[in-house]
């Protein structure tokens, strides 16, 4: 299955905004590209991320991303150069969870503290 074309004007939009340069990406078009290519022969992946944060007091979802499962592997691999750690998220667990791309959970908590439930997963 080929990149859509979503997907690489993302790209590119950051490119033009200044927030990535063009080596970077490059990277993120190759790494775009790679996944498909590889998958083409098996079973399909799971192509979605999504991330959800429901507001536990007036039941109403305050956040819901879906970002697509090879921008976020390719944003891990650039990112990974950073050194940056996501704030109680573990960057090898989640690259290995969208590496093995079976549709799943890989966060399912309730924050009592703000009332809020989270949930990330892949579909």
């Amino acid at each position: 299955m080929a990149t859509s074309s979503e997907e690489r004007l993302a790209v590119l939009r950051l490119l033009q905004e200044g927030k990535i340069t063009p080596q970077e990406a490059a990277k993120l078009l190759e790494a775009l590209e790679t996944p498909a290519a590889a998958t083409a022969s098996t079973a399909p992946k799971a192509s979605w991320l999504h991330i959800r944060i429901t507001d536990l007091t007036t039941q109403k979802v305050r956040v819901n991303v879906t970002l697509p499962a090879t921008m976020v592997r390719a944003g891990l691999k650039l990112g990974s150069r950073f050194g940056s750690e996501l704030e109680g998220l573990d960057p090898e667990l989640l690259a290995t969870f969208l590496a093995q791309g079976e549709p799943g959970v890989l966060i399912d908590m309730v924050d009592e503290k703000d009332r809020e439930r989270i949930e990330v997963f892949l579909d």
